[in-house]
């Protein structure tokens, strides 16, 4: 989201859950916001990204950002380990420009090779763990130069033996112009022996520093919502802090039990990663299947008329 044009991004797979590509859809945001005007909407379409994630800006700005996380890259080709930046500017009445721009990562997140999948969560009290995903990129906001972003991936916290879902922060320099620069600032390999971080989410405040929640849950913990920051210009994430913690575990359910049930639909799924059954689905609804099981091709860029480089 800009000040004038919305951004929209889902992936596309064929009925056989196979991965097609990723779409991006920029939108008027004054036809959108007033539901007036000429409904304009820009559409792209690229078989090479796998889940692009918008950028919701902070302040006054006519470019658009997008982010990819393109670290799995780094096992099925030559390209280092990067993230990245899609600048739109213009509007959709009018017409849109791409600037892309690779930022090579300090560090490579990682998934389980396997199942393209970070860990899976345990949790206290039963032996039904939580399917974490992977290491796509979850939200990203810019405010005064500068874009954050977060996103799962797959470590052995210190003093740990056993591979974790752990955490992963970026920040790139970026104009409000659509300049991108080399500057980056990267906080990897997040985790706590003995527990897993998972679900990252992250904000700006006006003074540059980082505002995240992610969930952590271990053998003896139940599923918690946690806080943290990281500070303007800052290397670590500060301690954490309690904000909600779960009273139960999760348990994969398929449906609401009972409406009128205290518990109800408390923790509810349609894609837990260890179900009993598959989901059915027919083709007119088979636009979410498992993720984990599709990564794209190595990748040319999103072919709009873009200028591409690499920082």
């Amino acid at each position: 989201m800009s000040t004038n044009v919305a951004a929209v991004t889902w992936n596309d797979y064929n009925c056989n859950g196979g991965f097609l590509g990723a779409e991006v859809d920029i939108l008027q945001k004054s036809d959108l916001e007033h539901d007036a005007g000429a409904h304009a909407n820009a559409p792209f379409f690229t078989n090479s990204l796998f889940a692009p994630q918008p950028v919701q800006s902070f302040g006054t700005m006519t470019t658009q950002y997008l982010v990819t996380n393109l670290s799995d890259c780094e096992f099925i080709c030559s390209t280092p380990a990067s993230v990245e930046v899609d600048a739109f500017t213009g509007t959709p009445e009018t017409s849109i420009s791409i600037h892309t721009t690779l930022v090579d990562t300090t560090s490579p997140t990682a998934v389980d090779p396997t199942y393209f999948s970070t860990p899976p969560a345990e949790q206290n009290g039963t032996a039904t763990t939580i399917q974490t995903d992977d290491d796509r990129f979850l939200n990203a906001v810019w405010e005064s130069g500068h874009i954050w972003t977060a996103d799962n991936t797959d470590c052995t916290p210190s003093l740990d033996t056993t591979a974790r879902s752990c955490l992963d922060y970026v920040g790139v320099t970026a104009s409000s112009t659509g300049v991108v620069n080399a500057t980056i600032n990267q906080i990897n390999n997040v985790g706590v022996n003995g527990s897993y971080l998972y679900y990252p989410a992250v904000s700006l405040d006006s003074a540059g520093d980082v505002i995240t929640v992610f969930d952590e849950s271990s053998s003896s913990m139940n599923p918690t919502i946690v806080s943290s920051s990281i500070p303007s210009g800052g290397s670590a994430l500060s301690a954490f802090q309690t904000v909600h913690p779960s009273s139960g575990f999760y348990s994969p359910s398929f449906a609401c039990q009972s409406i009128n049930s205290t518990n109800a639909c408390r923790w509810v799924t349609t894609r837990a990663r260890h179900r009993t059954q598959p989901i059915r689905r027919t083709c007119g609804s088979c636009r979410r299947p498992r993720m984990d099981r599709h990564r794209p091709p190595a990748h040319p860029r999103v072919s709009a008329g873009e200028v591409t480089s690499r920082t």
